[in-house]
C-alpha cells in the first residue's frame, strides 16, 4: 500500500476515533444533546471522508492536503497565542462591612439587638430585608424544591458546621517553630492537598481583603477589624462534583455544595490548628464565619481569576470549586497571580449571565468597584431567588463553560483558551451549540430518591 493511502486510512481512523470518543464521553457524561451533535458533525466528516477514499484511490495524495492542510492551520489558529490573555486585576482598595452583606442581613431578627441596631442606622433596607426574610428560605418548607428527605441533607451539614464556627482560633504553642517563608509556604500548600483540596496557594493579605467590621461568626458583632493582624494567608479551593452541580439549581447541587463547605471547613481547621502548634497564631476562615472576602484572596494566591459570575474561576474546575483560608503571623512566600483567559472568554461568553434565573448577573463590561474594576451582580435579587427556590441555585456554576470535568476533550479546549482569543470565541459558541445555550440537568443519584414516589423518581433519574 502506498504511503499515501497509508496516510488516508489514517486518518480515517483517527475520524472514526474521535466519532467514538465523543459519543462514549457525552453519554458518560450524561449529555444526550452533546452525543447528537457530535454524532452528526464527527459522523459525517467521517462518513464523507470514506466514500472519498473508497472511490478515488489515485486521489489519495490530493486528499490528505485536503484534510491535513485546513486541519494543522486550524490547530495552529487555534493555539497560537493571540490577543491579551486578562487585563491586571489591582488589589481592592475599599473595604467592605460585612453587616451590609445579604448573608448577614439574613440573620438579624426582631429582638436580637442587631436588627434594631442595624435597621436605625439603615431604615431605607429594612422593608426590602423584611420581605426576604417573610419567604420561605434555604430548605424549608414551602420553596420550590423542598422535600422533607432531602432538604434535611443541607441542614445536617450547615448544622455540623454551625457547631465549629466559632473553634476558628486557639492557643498558640509557646516555643516557635522555626522555618523559611517557602518552606512554611511548601509544607502548608502540600498538607491543605493531602487532605483533599484540589488546589493552594500563599499570598499577603492586603487591607482590602479584610472586612471592615464582624457581621456573623464569633466575635463581637459590628466591631472594627484590623487588616494587619493576620499578614500571611493560605487559600484553597475544595471540588465539587460535576453531576451533583449539573442538577441546579435542584436539590443535588446545594447538597454539594454544603459538603464542600463541611470539607473546607474541616481542612481549614487542621492546618490553623497545625499552624498554632508550631507556635505561630492562625486563624480558620469557614462558612459563617469569614474575616476575608475570599474569591478576590484567592485570585491574588494564583488559583485562578474571578469571572463574570463574581466567583474564582480555576483553571481545571472552573467555578466549581468552594474557597476556604487561614490566616496567621507565619511569614509565607507569595504565590502569583494567574491569567488564563477568563476575562476575555466571559466578554465573548455571558453564558452564566443569561440562564441566571433572576438575571442578578451582569451582561456587560466590568466596573469599577471597591478601587478596582469587578462584574457586579446584584446580591438582592440573587437572594431572593435562592430564598424561593430553597437551595443556593448554582446555576451560574453549572453552565459555566470552565466547569466541564477532567477530560481529554475538555482539557484540549482549556488548552486553547489559555492563550488564544479566536479559541475563545470559537469554544464558547461551540459550547452553546453542544450543551445548549441554556442546559437543565435534573439526574438526581439514586440515594436522593430512596423514599420518594414514583412519579419524582422518574422525573428526577
Amino acid at each position: 500500500m502506498p504511503p499515501e493511502s497509508i496516510i488516508a486510512w489514517f486518518i480515517v481512523l483517527l475520524l472514526v476515533f474521535t466519532f467514538s470518543y465523543w459519543i462514549v464521553l457525552s453519554l458518560r457524561e450524561r449529555r444526550p444533546r452533546a452525543a447528537a451533535v457530535g454524532a452528526i458533525i464527527f459522523g459525517s466528516l467521517a462518513a464523507i471522508w470514506v466514500v472519498a477514499v473508497l472511490l478515488f484511490p489515485a486521489q489519495h495524495t490530493t486528499l490528505d492536503v485536503a484534510f491535513l492542510v485546513p486541519g494543522v492551520t486550524a490547530i495552529l489558529v487555534l493555539f497560537t497565542p493571540i490577543g491579551k490573555r486578562s487585563s491586571p486585576v489591582a488589589d481592592p482598595t475599599e473595604r467592605v462591612d460585612e453587616r451590609l452583606i445579604m448573608f448577614a442581613r439574613a440573620r438579624y431578627e426582631p429582638g436580637d439587638g442587631r436588627y434594631e441596631q442595624f435597621y436605625g442606622e439603615n431604615p431605607e433596607l429594612k422593608e426590602l430585608d423584611d420581605s426576604l426574610r417573610a419567604l420561605p428560605g434555604l430548605g424549608r418548607p414551602g420553596s420550590a424544591t423542598y422535600d422533607p428527605l432531602n432538604a434535611p441533607v443541607q441542614e445536617a451539614l450547615f448544622g455540623w458546621i454551625d457547631k465549629v464556627r466559632d473553634t476558628v482560633d486557639g492557643p498558640v504553642a509557646e516555643t516557635a517553630v522555626n522555618l523559611s517563608p517557602v518552606d512554611a509556604s511548601t509544607r502548608l500548600k502540600g498538607l491543605a492537598l493531602a487532605l483533599n483540596a484540589v488546589a493552594a496557594g500563599t499570598t499577603a493579605v492586603k487591607p482590602g481583603h479584610v472586612y471592615s467590621r464582624i457581621g456573623r461568626g464569633s466575635g463581637e458583632w459590628g466591631a472594627g477589624l484590623e487588616p494587619g493582624r493576620y499578614p500571611y494567608a493560605l487559600v484553597f479551593a475544595v471540588e465539587m462534583k460535576e453531576e451533583m452541580i449539573a442538577a441546579a439549581p435542584l436539590m443535588p447541587a446545594v447538597t454539594d455544595s454544603s459538603r464542600q463547605y463541611v470539607e473546607a471547613a474541616k481542612i481549614a481547621l487542621v492546618i490553623a490548628n497545625y499552624i498554632r502548634q508550631l507556635g505561630y497564631p492562625a486563624r480558620a476562615h469557614i462558612d459563617g464565619n469569614y474575616r476575608l472576602v475570599l474569591p478576590p484572596l484567592a485570585a491574588d494566591a494564583g488559583l485562578g481569576e474571578v469571572g463574570r459570575l463574581t466567583l474564582l474561576i480555576t483553571p481545571e474546575y472552573g467555578p466549581r470549586v468552594r474557597l476556604a483560608a487561614v490566616t496567621t503571623t507565619l511569614p509565607l512566600a507569595q504565590d502569583k497571580p494567574i491569567s488564563f483567559g477568563v476575562e476575555d472568554f466571559c466578554n465573548k461568553c455571558s453564558k452564566c449571565a443569561r440562564n441566571c434565573p433572576p438575571r442578578a448577573l451582569p451582561t456587560g463590561e466590568k466596573e469599577n468597584l471597591r478601587g478596582t474594576r469587578y462584574w457586579r451582580m446584584d446580591p438582592v435579587a440573587c437572594f431572593r431567588y435562592w430564598c424561593r427556590v430553597g437551595t443556593d441555585c448554582s446555576l451560574c456554576v453549572a453552565v459555566c463553560p470552565y466547569s466541564h470535568p477532567q477530560a481529554l476533550a475538555h482539557s484540549f479546549v482549556r488548552a486553547a483558551c489559555r492563550s488564544n482569543a479566536i479559541s475563545r470565541r470559537f469554544f464558547s459558541r461551540a459550547d452553546d451549540l453542544f450543551y445548549g445555550r441554556s442546559p437543565r440537568f435534573t439526574r438526581h443519584p439514586e440515594w436522593m430518591l430512596a423514599g420518594l414516589d414514583e412519579k419524582t423518581k422518574n422525573q428526577w433519574r
